[in-house]
C-alpha cells in the first residue's frame, strides 16, 4: 500500500512594483501564490525527486508582483473591517479635500490611492484622470495610474502609462523597475530584463529591482543568477522580507533544505501575519521529516487562511506521517468541503483510510478521486491494494494493468506489495507483471 504524503511543494513567486514615496508596502497574495498540493507523480513508495518538482513549478509560475499595499493579505474578518472602515475614514477626508481644492494635485493622488486600496479600480482612475488633467507631467499619478490598470488585468495599458512616467523621471529607478514588472508579465522576458539592469545602473543597491531580476533569473532557469540577486537584495535591505522568502524558495527547490529553514525563518519574523513564509517554513520542515514542527507552522497558516484546501491537505499529510489517521482524514474533509474535486486531497483521504483497515470506504475515497482524474495512477494502485485485500481479485487486477499502464514504475512495487498476495498465484496477475517486465 502506498504511504502518506511526498515532497511538499510551492508556488516560487517574488517581483514587486514600487510606486513611490510615503506609502505602507506589504505582499499581496494572489491566488496562484496559494501553496500547492503534496501530488505524486507515482506512487509515494517511490520518492518524488523534491528538487526537480520544484524547479519544475518554479518555471511554471505565473505569481503576481508584490503590491503596494495590504489588500489581499490574508487577514481576520475583525481586522479587514477595522482596515476598510479606516480606509472609508481616509476617503472621506481625500473627498473633501478635493471638494474645497480642486487643483491640489497630491489630493487628488492620494484619493486615488485610498480607492485603490478599497479595490474600486476604476473610481480610483478616475481620480487619477483629474490629477493629470490638472498636469498631464504629473509623474506619481502615471505610476499609481499604471499599478491599477496592472491590478485590473490591463497589462498593455500599464506597460504605457510606465512608459510615460519614465519619460517624465527617466533617472527615477522606479519607473524603470514598474516597466520591467509590466513586460516580465507579458513574457517578454529580454525587455523586462534590460529594464531591471537599467534601474540597477540607475541604482546598484535598489532592492525591489535586484529582487524581481533574481525572479526573473528563476523564471529562466539560471538558479545561480537568482541566488545572487537576491542575495544582493538581502545585502541592501536586510529586513526585506520578499528576497528572504524567494531566497528560501529557491534553496528549498535547489534541495538545499537547512538553509531555505534558515530563509523563511528569517521571513516570519519579519512579517508573522504572512501565510507565505509560514507555508514555505512548514513544507521545507516536511521535507526534513520534521513532522510535528511542519504540523504547528501548517497550523499557523490555517488560523490566516482557514480556507485554502491545498494547506488542509498538506496538514492531512503530515499527520499521516505521524500515523494520526483520524485526524488527517478529517483534514482531508476539510479540503474537500472547500474544494470537492481537489482529486489528491480524496486520494489521501483513501490512502488513511486503508491504514485504519477501513477498505471499503478507502475504495469510495478513491473512486471520487478517480472521478476528478481518471488516470490518477497512484489512485488506482490503491484501490487494487484494498480490492484485493477484500477478495474481489477481478476488479484489483483491471485496476492493477491500468496503473501499470499509466506508470510502470507500479509494476515492480506490485511484485513485492504484500497487499497483492491474493493475485500471486493467479496467472493473469503472473502475465501482467511479465508482459509489462518484457
Amino acid at each position: 500500500m502506498v504511504r502518506l504524503g511526498s515532497s511538499q511543494t510551492q508556488v516560487f513567486e517574488a517581483a514587486e512594483v514600487s510606486p513611490p514615496n510615503q506609502l505602507e508596502q506589504a505582499q499581496a497574495i494572489a491566488p496562484e501564490a496559494t501553496p500547492t498540493q503534496a501530488t505524486p507523480t507515482q506512487a509515494a513508495k517511490v520518492q518524488e525527486n523534491p528538487v526537480q518538482n520544484s524547479l519544475t513549478q518554479i518555471a511554471k509560475a505565473q505569481a503576481s508582483e508584490e503590491q503596494i499595499d495590504v489588500d489581499d493579505i490574508r487577514v481576520t474578518s475583525d481586522h479587514h473591517d477595522r482596515r476598510h472602515q479606516v480606509l472609508q475614514e481616509r476617503l472621506k477626508e481625500w473627498d473633501l479635500q478635493v471638494a474645497q481644492n480642486p487643483r491640489d494635485l497630491a489630493a487628488w493622488v492620494q484619493r486615488g490611492i485610498t480607492l485603490m486600496k478599497l479595490r474600486q479600480y476604476d473610481e480610483a482612475i478616475a481620480s487619477y484622470n483629474c490629477c493629470l488633467t490638472l498636469n498631464p507631467e504629473c509623474c506619481e499619478a502615471w505610476i499609481w495610474r499604471a499599478e491599477v490598470l496592472d491590478r485590473m488585468g490591463h497589462p498593455e495599458e500599464s506597460l504605457q502609462n510606465w512608459e510615460y512616467a519614465s519619460a517624465l523621471a527617466p533617472n527615477n529607478p522606479e519607473t524603470w523597475n514598474g516597466r520591467g514588472v509590466v513586460l516580465r508579465k507579458l513574457n517578454r522576458l529580454d525587455e523586462a530584463l534590460a529594464n531591471y539592469n537599467q534601474a540597477l545602473l540607475l541604482q546598484q543597491t535598489y532592492a525591489k529591482a535586484l529582487n524581481n531580476r533574481g525572479y526573473l533569473h528563476g523564471q529562466r532557469g539560471q538558479w545561480q543568477a537568482a541566488l545572487q540577486d537576491f542575495e544582493q537584495a538581502i545585502a541592501a535591505e536586510p529586513d526585506y522580507y520578499q528576497a528572504w522568502k524567494n531566497r528560501g524558495y529557491l534553496l528549498f527547490a535547489l534541495g538545499r533544505n537547512l538553509e531555505s529553514l534558515e530563509c523563511y525563518d528569517h521571513a516570519v519574523r519579519l512579517r508573522p501575519g504572512q501565510v507565505e513564509a509560514w507555508n514555505g517554513r512548514a513544507n521545507v520542515l516536511y521535507n526534513l521529516d520534521r513532522y510535528e514542527s511542519a504540523l504547528v507552522s501548517y497550523d499557523k497558516v490555517l488560523t490566516l487562511w482557514p480556507d485554502c484546501p491545498e494547506v488542509w491537505e498538506n496538514r492531512g499529510n503530515t499527520l499521516g506521517q505521524l500515523n494520526r489517521y483520524r485526524e488527517a482524514i478529517e483534514s482531508y474533509e476539510e479540503a474537500l468541503l472547500l474544494k470537492p474535486d481537489l482529486a489528491s486531497a480524496a486520494y489521501y483521504r483513501g490512502v488513511a483510510l486503508a491504514h485504519q483497515g477501513k477498505y471499503r470506504k478507502a475504495i469510495e475515497s478513491y473512486d471520487w478521486a478517480l472521478q476528478q482524474q481518471p488516470d490518477y495512477a497512484d489512485c488506482l494502485y490503491n484501490r487494487a491494494s484494498c480490492l484485493a485485500l477484500l477478495g474481489e481479485l477481478d476488479e484489483a487486477l483491471e485496476d492493477l494493468k491500468t496503473a501499470i499502464d499509466l506508470a510502470p514504475a507500479h509494476r515492480e512495487m506490485a511484485q513485492v506489495d504484500a497487499d497483492f498476495k491474493r493475485l500471486h498465484g493467479l496467472q493473469l496477475f503472473q502475465f501482467l507483471i511479465e508482459s509489462q517486465a518484457g
